[in-house]
């Protein structure tokens, strides 16, 4: 939790401000008060009237209203909040934050793990406490909301933490919208750093031949010459590999074949390196050569380490080259 609110002066911002947590009075007047159609004063009491209002009828038994507790899915408070923000904040709202079906990504969060997520509604917490509190400031110099002050406006008496930690991971890995900078979260309306990197990811995930060089280019990195006279890395045939009587080292690539045709095809690679040093000639000094063979069951970890790798560096490409705008919060996350 954030310092300011271990204290005794808080406890009493508690009780004064019963039963609705004083984050949330906070997020109105410091947040949804700088735009210029929301009236201070009357825009709060209006809002606070539709939310207690839907929470009445929802029969609602949580001990205050938080920021989390906003039913933003109820369609009279949805729309009040939506009609001081630009039209795209509706899209953004019914697919990530808060939907009255399986729509929205933080419902279907919870819905796939209901003991745990589900039974404190723990992602759609979080996204709406992080809707309510930056949403408004899209267009001011802001840097989103410190992650003490989410789990301020969602932790209710006697719930775990680690839940709400769990969901706050899960939402930034998956949602569009939310951004994430040094324990810092806010909705924008444009796609993510991280979901643009997915979407390249995937792209790069179904290209077999680029990501095989890219395992190839990272092993000719990381593979070190050590005692060896050379290091051979993904060799294709015999005369790739010198026939002398010095010690070296042969990795061989990987695969894009199931692991039965793999392995064949590396048993029958090294065998002809073996016998010959290049095409019809005999090799001579057949017991200098090491071979190091990929392990079958890792490669698919390789190959997911190397779309990432992809993903990121097409970024960057598409930035240095006009391909794509970013903001500045944007291209400080890229670099």
């Amino acid at each position: 939790m954030p310092s300011h609110a271990r204290d005794s002066a808080y406890a009493e911002r508690l009780r004064r401000a019963y039963p609705v947590h004083p984050e949330l009075f906070d997020i109105l007047y410091q947040a949804w008060s700088t735009l210029e159609r929301f009236q201070r004063t009357r825009g709060v009491l209006r809002l606070m009237a539709l939310v207690v209002a839907a929470l009445w009828h929802r029969d609602d038994r949580s001990p205050l209203i938080l920021p989390g507790s906003v039913p933003l899915d109820e369609i009279t408070v949805g729309t009040e909040f939506l009609r001081y923000l630009e039209d795209s904040w509706d899209t953004i709202l019914d697919e990530e934050v808060d939907s009255s079906d399986q729509r929205a990504l933080a419902v279907r969060l919870d819905a796939e793990d209901p003991s745990r997520l589900g039974a404190v509604r723990a992602a759609r917490k979080l996204a709406r406490t992080m809707f309510l509190a930056t949403a408004p400031l899209l267009n001011t110099q802001h840097h989103g909301v410190d992650a003490e002050r989410v789990y301020l406006g969602v932790l209710a008496p006697g719930e775990q933490p680690t839940i709400y930690q769990d969901a706050l991971v899960r939402l930034a890995e998956r949602a569009t919208y939310l951004y994430s900078d040094q324990e810092r979260y806010w909705f924008a309306l444009q796609p993510s750093i991280r979901r643009r990197a997915q979407e390249l990811r995937a792209r790069f995930r179904e290209d077999a031949e680029r990501l095989e060089h890219a395992i190839v280019e990272g092993l000719r990195g990381e593979v070190g010459r050590g005692p060896f006279e050379g290091v051979h890395i993904a060799p294709t045939h015999p005369g790739d590999v010198p026939d002398e009587p010095r010690l070296r080292l042969v990795v061989l690539g990987p695969e894009s074949q199931s692991a039965e045709e793999a392995s064949s095809r590396y048993e029958e690679l090294a065998e002809r390196i073996v016998r010959e040093c290049n095409e019809g000639v005999a090799r001579r000094f057949r017991n200098v050569l090491l071979f190091l063979v990929p392990q079958l069951r890792g490669l698919s970890g390789r190959r997911e380490a190397a779309a990432d790798v992809l993903a990121w560096r097409q970024l960057g490409d598409d930035l240095g080259n006009g391909r794509i705008e970013l903001t500045s919060q944007q291209q400080r996350i890229l670099r």
